[in-house]
């Protein structure tokens, strides 16, 4: 008998050393304290309702170039569908924005046209995730190194993001390439979250362009509604444009533009602007 147990023991052993080998590593999640955000870099919300005329269309144009600057925080989940001619793709992004701490995570979910991956940036680096999610939430950063499903690749931060803050809308017209837009940061969701190509390009400073309709609410948010005609001069192939403007962000919630040939929406499914209780998607995967 004593053998027997001593056998036994022996075996439990071996099956606990294997599985301790096995098992996968899960990653944890840290809360984002909105409030520190806060302190590292004041922002104000806009709480101004713009009329349908020049001032009021000037306005808007200069919240939506200048969005970054009235919010630290912006997490969400959108949908994008283009229609070229006959064809149509798909695609949904689930974002997480940290302006004073410089990270972002854009995750680009999978589709029939689209496949699995996600993007996290800092000021130094971008890693890139591609394969199964579910082994992004259970192995760690090294072990999907190793496996190569994750990519990372050094980039140096552009300070344009703050640069150009100060310029008139005037300047910024007269040179439309000057962007505020720190691609690395924002990924394929700047479109929308930092609008400045929308405001410059598509509406442009032709105030008789496009009208401010009025207010509505959208995801629980104050929001502009607005439509126009888009300038060929600005934007290849013109069209018509409309849209829902957060009132006091200046990012874009609902988006439609129409062209003889194609058709581009885009509709946010939830969004968080500056909110508590904002699990920290970045230090979640990144240690």
């Amino acid at each position: 008998m004593k053998n027997r147990w001593i056998g036994l023991l022996a075996g439990l052993i071996v099956f606990t050393g294997c599985n301790e080998q096995d098992i996968e590593k899960p990653v944890t999640a840290l809360n984002i304290d909105i409030s520190k955000l806060n302190q590292q870099r004041t922002v104000i919300k806009n709480m101004v309702e713009f009329k349908d005329n020049d001032q009021g269309k000037h306005d808007l144009l200069m919240l939506m170039i200048n969005s970054v600057d009235y919010y630290n925080l912006i997490s969400g989940k959108m949908k994008v569908t283009s229609t070229y001619l006959d064809n149509m793709s798909n695609l949904e992004y689930e974002f997480q924005i940290n302006i004073p701490e410089y990270k972002s995570y854009v995750y680009q979910i999978s589709s029939n046209d689209y496949s699995e991956q996600v993007m996290i940036r800092d000021s130094e680096k971008m890693y890139v995730f591609t394969g199964d999610k579910k082994d992004l939430e259970n192995f760690t950063l090294n072990e999907l190194i190793e496996k190569k499903q994750f990519s990372v690749e050094e980039i140096s931060r552009e300070n344009n993001l703050f640069k150009f803050m100060d310029w008139s809308l005037t300047n910024r017209v007269e040179d439309v390439n000057i962007t505020r837009v720190a691609n690395d940061l924002y990924g394929d969701v700047a479109p929308y979250l930092f609008p400045e190509d929308i405001a410059l390009r598509q509406l442009g400073v032709d105030y008789s362009s496009f009208t401010i309709k009025g207010k509505t609410e959208f995801l629980g948010r104050d929001v502009f509604q607005v439509e126009g005609i888009i300038n060929n001069d600005l934007y290849t192939e013109g069209g018509t444009i409309s849209m829902l403007v957060d009132q006091q962000t200046g990012i874009v919630l609902e988006y439609t533009r129409n062209s003889i040939n194609s058709k581009v929406e885009m509709k946010m499914e939830s969004i968080s602007i500056d909110e508590g209780s904002e699990i920290d998607l970045y230090s979640k995967y990144i240690k």
